[in-house]
């Protein structure tokens, strides 16, 4: 993630609040991703410009979260994402910048936007009502799709 450090040395935010992920079958794909990983998700922990997700343990659940985060951040670059473990819980951490507050605090509600429609435009209309804007293949602005 494109971090400068300020003179405070924290670090400031200055990826736009995108995502890039095209193709609608990439995007179906990933949303896919976060429904299967949600089986495990125990409980979601909110932070201050920050949250975490708390998952079950088990063994190749870490090494499917990271991928997924690898590929998570590549698209969504104004977030920071990190898998830890922290006792027998496999945690991940999102962190964005202050302009994107309400596309966090929306990120952090998928399991439940997932598990209550779980459909790719049931995400995209969530996390872009909250402020994210998507890129399409051709470079163009794509908004969610409007509930018939």
């Amino acid at each position: 993630m494109s971090k400068d450090p300020s003179p405070c040395g924290c670090a400031t935010f200055a990826e736009p609040i995108v995502c890039t992920l095209t193709g609608q079958e990439q995007q179906a794909r990933r949303a896919a991703e976060f429904r299967d990983a949600f089986v495990h998700l125990e409980r979601t922990e909110p932070l201050e410009g920050a949250f975490r997700w708390h998952f079950r343990g088990e063994p190749a659940l870490e090494a499917h979260l990271r991928a997924l985060a690898r590929r998570e951040q590549e698209c969504c670059r104004f977030f920071d994402f990190r898998i830890t473990r922290e006792g027998t819980s496999i945690v991940w951490e999102t962190r964005g910048p202050e302009s994107a507050a309400g596309v966090l605090e929306e990120f952090m509600r998928l399991p439940e936007t997932l598990r209550s429609e779980p459909t790719l435009d049931a995400m995209q209309r969530a996390l872009g009502d909250a402020g994210l804007t998507f890129v399409s293949e051709a470079g163009r602005i794509s908004l969610p799709v409007e509930p018939g």
